[in-house]
């Protein structure tokens, strides 16, 4: 669905929009990763998952109250969007 969106182009690293906090893994595969410390997160969060095709969430360093309401969101902008998201390991997910 998103590559057809993107009309079948290649993201490079000069076509990426990088907020603060966000690492390219690899670019050819179009993975982000993302590590929120808070709720006030949730715009960067969300404008990353909509450039992204894969974005690996990190909630390591976040508190539980904080993690909740994060999940939360995600949960919603995954139902709204259609996408999925997957725990991958304690306190780590992946949106796509």
């Amino acid at each position: 669905m998103f590559w057809n969106q993107l009309g079948g182009s290649r993201l490079t690293p000069s076509t990426l929009l990088l907020l603060p906090g966000a690492r390219v893994r690899n670019a050819g595969i179009r993975k982000c990763s993302f590590s929120p410390k808070n709720y006030s997160s949730r715009h960067e969060l969300s404008s990353l998952y909509h450039r992204r095709h894969r974005l690996l969430l990190d909630f390591t360093a976040t508190s539980d109250a904080e993690f909740k309401r994060l999940i939360d969101f995600c949960a919603g902008m995954i139902f709204a969007a259609r996408g999925t998201i997957e725990r991958t390991a304690a306190r780590k997910f992946t949106l796509t």
